[in-house]
Protein backbone atom coordinates (compact mmCIF):
# COMPACT_ATOMS: atom_id res chain seq x y z
CA UNK A 1 0.00 0.00 0.00
CA UNK A 2 2.95 2.37 0.81
CA UNK A 3 4.13 2.22 -2.28
CA UNK A 4 1.11 2.60 -4.32
CA UNK A 5 0.52 5.88 -2.59
CA UNK A 6 4.18 6.91 -3.55
CA UNK A 7 3.13 5.77 -7.09
CA UNK A 8 -0.50 8.01 -6.81
CA UNK A 9 1.77 10.99 -5.63
CA UNK A 10 3.52 10.72 -7.97
CA UNK A 11 1.10 10.54 -10.75
CA UNK A 12 -0.47 13.39 -9.18
CA UNK A 13 2.20 15.73 -8.91
CA UNK A 14 2.96 14.42 -13.01
CA UNK A 15 -0.71 15.53 -13.85
CA UNK A 16 -0.68 18.97 -11.81
CA UNK A 17 3.05 19.87 -13.68
CA UNK A 18 1.86 18.48 -16.76
CA UNK A 19 -1.83 18.52 -17.89
CA UNK A 20 -4.12 21.72 -18.61
CA UNK A 21 -7.89 21.21 -18.47
CA UNK A 22 -9.52 23.49 -16.32
CA UNK A 23 -9.28 21.22 -12.36
CA UNK A 24 -5.75 20.69 -12.97
CA UNK A 25 -5.03 24.13 -13.73
CA UNK A 26 -6.27 25.22 -10.43
CA UNK A 27 -4.08 22.39 -8.93
CA UNK A 28 -1.34 23.68 -10.71
CA UNK A 29 -1.87 27.15 -9.81
CA UNK A 30 -1.31 26.59 -5.85
CA UNK A 31 0.72 23.34 -5.53
CA UNK A 32 4.20 23.82 -5.51
CA UNK A 33 7.23 21.16 -4.99
CA UNK A 34 9.67 22.00 -2.07
CA UNK A 35 12.95 23.19 -3.54
CA UNK A 36 14.96 24.56 -0.26
CA UNK A 37 16.34 21.96 2.36
CA UNK A 38 13.89 20.88 4.63
CA UNK A 39 13.74 21.94 7.82
CA UNK A 40 11.30 20.95 10.46
CA UNK A 41 10.40 23.85 13.64
CA UNK A 42 7.37 21.67 15.35
CA UNK A 43 9.71 18.12 16.07
CA UNK A 44 7.39 17.74 19.07
CA UNK A 45 3.40 17.91 16.98
CA UNK A 46 2.74 20.71 19.33
CA UNK A 47 -0.44 21.95 17.94
CA UNK A 48 0.02 24.98 20.21
CA UNK A 49 3.76 25.21 19.06
CA UNK A 50 3.43 28.94 17.32
CA UNK A 51 1.08 30.15 19.89
CA UNK A 52 3.68 29.40 22.70
CA UNK A 53 6.14 30.69 20.46
CA UNK A 54 4.56 33.78 20.22
CA UNK A 55 4.11 34.18 24.02
CA UNK A 56 7.55 33.60 24.29
CA UNK A 57 9.38 35.19 21.27
CA UNK A 58 12.42 37.49 21.57
CA UNK A 59 11.99 38.58 18.06
CA UNK A 60 8.99 40.01 16.25
CA UNK A 61 8.40 38.72 12.73
CA UNK A 62 5.90 41.48 12.11
CA UNK A 63 8.32 44.35 12.44
CA UNK A 64 11.72 43.65 11.95
CA UNK A 65 12.36 43.68 8.38
CA UNK A 66 15.15 41.52 8.43
CA UNK A 67 13.78 38.58 10.64
CA UNK A 68 10.42 39.11 8.32
CA UNK A 69 13.02 37.37 5.63
CA UNK A 70 13.84 34.25 8.10
CA UNK A 71 12.28 30.80 6.76
CA UNK A 72 10.91 30.69 9.92
CA UNK A 73 9.13 34.07 10.17
CA UNK A 74 7.57 33.50 6.48
CA UNK A 75 6.34 30.03 7.58
CA UNK A 76 5.20 32.01 10.91
CA UNK A 77 3.17 35.11 9.89
CA UNK A 78 1.52 32.93 6.91
CA UNK A 79 -0.14 30.90 9.92
CA UNK A 80 -1.12 34.51 11.91
CA UNK A 81 -2.70 36.31 8.67
CA UNK A 82 -4.70 33.44 8.43
CA UNK A 83 -6.16 34.22 11.80
CA UNK A 84 -5.02 31.11 13.41
CA UNK A 85 -3.13 32.63 15.73
CA UNK A 86 -4.38 33.66 19.04
CA UNK A 87 -3.00 37.16 20.59
CA UNK A 88 -1.66 37.75 17.53
CA UNK A 89 -2.71 41.41 16.34
CA UNK A 90 -3.02 41.55 12.70
CA UNK A 91 -5.61 41.42 10.69
CA UNK A 92 -6.53 38.21 8.71
CA UNK A 93 -5.55 38.04 5.23
CA UNK A 94 -5.82 34.90 3.48
CA UNK A 95 -4.20 35.42 0.71
CA UNK A 96 -1.19 36.76 2.09
CA UNK A 97 -1.11 33.87 4.28
CA UNK A 98 -1.79 31.61 1.68
CA UNK A 99 1.22 32.86 -0.31
CA UNK A 100 3.46 33.11 2.30
CA UNK A 101 3.09 29.65 3.72
CA UNK A 102 3.90 28.40 -0.22
CA UNK A 103 6.21 30.21 -0.38
CA UNK A 104 7.91 28.72 3.22
CA UNK A 105 6.88 25.22 2.16
CA UNK A 106 9.17 25.95 -1.15
CA UNK A 107 12.43 27.11 0.34
CA UNK A 108 11.62 24.26 2.92
CA UNK A 109 9.72 24.97 6.06
CA UNK A 110 8.03 21.38 6.03
CA UNK A 111 5.30 22.63 8.94
CA UNK A 112 4.00 24.65 5.79
CA UNK A 113 2.76 21.90 4.46
CA UNK A 114 0.54 20.48 6.95
CA UNK A 115 -1.06 24.22 7.17
CA UNK A 116 -0.96 24.12 2.94
CA UNK A 117 -3.32 20.65 3.66
CA UNK A 118 -5.70 22.08 5.98
CA UNK A 119 -6.37 25.41 3.80
CA UNK A 120 -7.08 23.15 0.59
CA UNK A 121 -9.20 20.69 2.40
CA UNK A 122 -11.52 23.36 3.76
CA UNK A 123 -11.29 25.54 1.08
CA UNK A 124 -9.84 28.70 3.25
CA UNK A 125 -9.43 31.70 0.60
CA UNK A 126 -9.38 28.79 -2.20
CA UNK A 127 -11.14 26.01 -3.65
CA UNK A 128 -11.34 22.97 -1.90
CA UNK A 129 -9.17 20.62 -3.92
CA UNK A 130 -8.63 17.19 -1.76
CA UNK A 131 -6.35 15.44 -4.34
CA UNK A 132 -3.85 19.14 -3.64
CA UNK A 133 -4.48 18.78 0.25
CA UNK A 134 -3.29 15.40 0.30
CA UNK A 135 -0.17 16.43 -1.39
CA UNK A 136 0.55 18.48 0.82
CA UNK A 137 -0.13 16.55 3.86
CA UNK A 138 1.80 12.90 2.56
CA UNK A 139 4.99 14.94 1.16
CA UNK A 140 5.49 16.87 4.80
CA UNK A 141 4.59 13.60 6.38
CA UNK A 142 7.25 11.59 4.19
CA UNK A 143 9.92 14.13 5.40
CA UNK A 144 8.80 13.43 8.82
CA UNK A 145 6.66 16.08 10.31
CA UNK A 146 4.74 14.12 13.33
CA UNK A 147 1.23 15.87 13.06
CA UNK A 148 1.20 14.94 9.14
CA UNK A 149 2.46 11.21 10.17
CA UNK A 150 -0.47 11.01 12.99
CA UNK A 151 -3.12 12.40 10.74
CA UNK A 152 -2.43 9.42 8.14
CA UNK A 153 -2.62 7.22 11.00
CA UNK A 154 -6.30 8.80 12.16
CA UNK A 155 -7.07 9.47 8.68
CA UNK A 156 -6.26 6.12 7.50
CA UNK A 157 -8.40 4.26 10.48
CA UNK A 158 -11.42 5.91 9.92
CA UNK A 159 -11.30 9.09 11.34
CA UNK A 160 -11.66 11.17 7.89
CA UNK A 161 -15.17 12.52 7.49
CA UNK A 162 -13.72 13.95 4.23
CA UNK A 163 -13.49 10.67 2.58
CA UNK A 164 -9.54 11.42 1.65
CA UNK A 165 -8.71 7.75 1.82
CA UNK A 166 -9.97 4.43 2.32
CA UNK A 167 -9.78 3.01 5.49
CA UNK A 168 -6.55 1.02 5.78
CA UNK A 169 -5.38 -0.22 9.12
CA UNK A 170 -2.07 -1.53 7.81
CA UNK A 171 -1.33 2.33 6.44
CA UNK A 172 -2.91 3.43 9.95
CA UNK A 173 -0.21 0.95 12.00
CA UNK A 174 2.74 2.35 9.31
CA UNK A 175 1.92 6.17 9.93
CA UNK A 176 1.31 5.74 13.80
CA UNK A 177 4.31 3.67 14.25
CA UNK A 178 6.52 6.39 12.57
CA UNK A 179 4.59 9.23 15.10
CA UNK A 180 5.48 6.83 18.32
CA UNK A 181 8.87 6.41 17.17
CA UNK A 182 9.38 10.43 17.55
CA UNK A 183 7.94 10.06 21.33
CA UNK A 184 4.17 10.75 19.98
CA UNK A 185 2.05 9.43 23.04
CA UNK A 186 -0.72 9.68 21.24
CA UNK A 187 -0.24 7.55 18.19
CA UNK A 188 1.14 4.87 20.51
CA UNK A 189 -2.44 4.95 22.17
CA UNK A 190 -3.78 4.10 19.26
CA UNK A 191 -1.11 1.36 17.97
CA UNK A 192 -2.68 -0.43 21.49
CA UNK A 193 -5.93 -0.14 19.99
CA UNK A 194 -4.94 -1.75 16.62
CA UNK A 195 -3.45 -4.53 18.77
CA UNK A 196 -6.53 -4.72 21.03
CA UNK A 197 -8.61 -4.79 17.83
CA UNK A 198 -6.65 -6.58 15.70
CA UNK A 199 -6.77 -4.01 13.06
CA UNK A 200 -4.16 -4.26 10.64
CA UNK A 201 -2.25 -6.63 13.13
CA UNK A 202 -2.52 -9.72 14.66
CA UNK A 203 -4.66 -9.35 17.48
CA UNK A 204 -2.33 -9.09 20.75
CA UNK A 205 -3.24 -8.28 24.12
CA UNK A 206 0.34 -8.12 24.81
CA UNK A 207 1.40 -5.67 22.17
CA UNK A 208 -1.44 -3.57 23.20
CA UNK A 209 -0.68 -3.32 26.47
CA UNK A 210 3.14 -2.59 25.91
CA UNK A 211 2.18 -0.01 23.63
CA UNK A 212 -0.08 1.73 26.72
CA UNK A 213 2.66 1.34 28.80
CA UNK A 214 4.98 2.77 26.45
CA UNK A 215 3.07 5.64 26.03
CA UNK A 216 3.45 6.93 29.08
CA UNK A 217 7.10 7.24 28.83
CA UNK A 218 7.17 9.09 25.44
CA UNK A 219 8.06 12.72 25.46
CA UNK A 220 5.34 14.29 23.63
CA UNK A 221 1.27 14.99 24.03
CA UNK A 222 -0.71 14.88 27.20
CA UNK A 223 0.60 13.77 30.09
CA UNK A 224 -2.74 11.65 30.77
CA UNK A 225 -2.76 10.18 27.20
CA UNK A 226 -3.19 6.37 27.39
CA UNK A 227 -4.64 6.75 31.35
CA UNK A 228 -7.86 5.31 30.76
CA UNK A 229 -6.11 2.18 28.55
CA UNK A 230 -3.89 1.45 31.51
CA UNK A 231 -6.84 1.26 34.05
CA UNK A 232 -9.07 -0.79 31.82
CA UNK A 233 -6.08 -3.43 31.23
CA UNK A 234 -4.89 -3.54 34.77
CA UNK A 235 -8.74 -3.88 36.23
CA UNK A 236 -9.78 -6.69 33.54
CA UNK A 237 -6.40 -8.52 32.75
CA UNK A 238 -5.71 -7.26 29.40
CA UNK A 239 -2.05 -8.11 28.42
CA UNK A 240 -0.72 -8.18 32.10
CA UNK A 241 -2.03 -9.22 35.11
CA UNK A 242 -4.98 -7.68 37.38
CA UNK A 243 -3.54 -5.23 39.63
CA UNK A 244 -6.85 -3.06 41.01
CA UNK A 245 -4.36 -0.89 43.23
CA UNK A 246 -2.83 0.06 39.75
CA UNK A 247 -6.30 -0.06 37.77
CA UNK A 248 -7.40 2.43 41.14
CA UNK A 249 -4.38 4.50 40.48
CA UNK A 250 -4.94 5.57 37.00
CA UNK A 251 -8.52 6.39 37.29
CA UNK A 252 -7.94 9.00 40.40
CA UNK A 253 -5.10 10.48 38.01
CA UNK A 254 -8.40 10.83 35.59
CA UNK A 255 -10.68 12.05 37.98
CA UNK A 256 -13.04 13.82 38.22
CA UNK A 257 -15.44 11.72 35.14
CA UNK A 258 -13.62 8.19 36.47
CA UNK A 259 -15.41 8.86 39.86
CA UNK A 260 -17.79 5.53 38.69
CA UNK A 261 -15.07 3.94 37.73
CA UNK A 262 -13.23 3.99 41.19
CA UNK A 263 -16.61 3.61 43.14
CA UNK A 264 -16.64 0.34 41.42
CA UNK A 265 -13.59 -1.53 42.16
CA UNK A 266 -13.10 -0.41 45.76
CA UNK A 267 -16.02 -2.96 45.93
CA UNK A 268 -13.16 -5.44 45.46
CA UNK A 269 -10.50 -3.62 47.26
CA UNK A 270 -9.04 -3.68 51.08
CA UNK A 271 -8.92 -0.56 52.73
CA UNK A 272 -5.10 -1.04 52.36
CA UNK A 273 -5.08 -1.65 48.73
CA UNK A 274 -6.93 1.72 48.54
CA UNK A 275 -4.69 4.07 50.39
CA UNK A 276 -1.69 2.46 48.66
CA UNK A 277 -3.06 3.62 45.38
CA UNK A 278 -3.83 6.70 46.38
CA UNK A 279 -0.50 6.87 47.53
CA UNK A 280 0.73 6.22 44.33
CA UNK A 281 -1.67 8.58 42.45
CA UNK A 282 -0.52 11.26 44.97
CA UNK A 283 2.82 10.74 44.28
CA UNK A 284 2.73 10.55 40.48
CA UNK A 285 1.30 14.01 40.39
CA UNK A 286 3.86 15.57 42.63
CA UNK A 287 6.28 14.54 40.47
CA UNK A 288 4.77 15.69 37.35
CA UNK A 289 3.35 18.99 39.12
CA UNK A 290 -0.45 17.84 37.48
CA UNK A 291 -2.92 17.96 40.31
CA UNK A 292 -6.52 16.53 40.42
CA UNK A 293 -9.62 16.96 42.62
CA UNK A 294 -9.10 14.13 44.63
CA UNK A 295 -5.49 15.21 45.74
CA UNK A 296 -7.33 17.84 47.92
CA UNK A 297 -9.35 15.27 49.43
CA UNK A 298 -12.06 16.40 47.44
CA UNK A 299 -14.75 14.00 46.25
CA UNK A 300 -17.56 13.91 43.22
CA UNK A 301 -21.12 14.63 44.46
CA UNK A 302 -24.20 13.66 42.59
CA UNK A 303 -24.81 17.14 41.80
CA UNK A 304 -21.32 17.15 39.96
CA UNK A 305 -19.82 19.03 42.49
CA UNK A 306 -16.40 18.45 44.66
CA UNK A 307 -16.49 18.57 48.12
Amino acid sequence: MRNFLKVLVSCLLFLISGCYDEENLVSERFFVSMEGEPVIFNTVGDELFLIRHYENRNFDCFRNSVEERTLFCEYYTGVAYFGRMTGVNVDADPDLGRNKLVRAWKRGAVDAGFELYTIFLNGVGVKKNKEVAMLYLVSSADLGFLRSERKLGHLYSGSDPENLVDDDFYEAHLWFSRSAEQGDKLSAVNLAWLYYEGLGVKQSDEKAFEWLLAAERLPHGDELDGFSGLAKAYEEGIGTDIDLVQAYKYYDLLSPGSAPDKARIEEKMTPEQIHKAIRLSRLWQEEHNIFVSSYYGLEYQEDGTFQ
